[in-house]
């Protein structure tokens, strides 16, 4: 029940998101690194990344995200 409650959760933040900030977001969760590195693979600057990471709760999400993936990993 917990583990569902999360992926509603993310599945709302997510369902709320731009195509530019699915782009912007999707790159941070593939790559797992820094605003700087995600601007300059994406060719944007970094406070636009920035920007793009607080109104789309992007710290939210990956913190669910994290959550899920650490309680699975618990269960298996």
């Amino acid at each position: 029940m917990f583990i569902n409650t999360i992926f509603g959760l993310m599945a709302a933040l997510k369902a709320s998101w731009t195509n530019r900030q699915r782009e912007i977001i999707q790159d941070m969760l593939e790559h797992r690194d820094n605003q700087t590195e995600t601007a300059k693979r994406l060719n944007i600057k970094q406070p636009t990344v920035s920007k793009v990471l607080v109104t789309g709760n992007y710290y939210a999400y990956e913190e669910a995200f994290d959550t899920v993936e650490k309680a699975l990993g618990e269960i298996g």
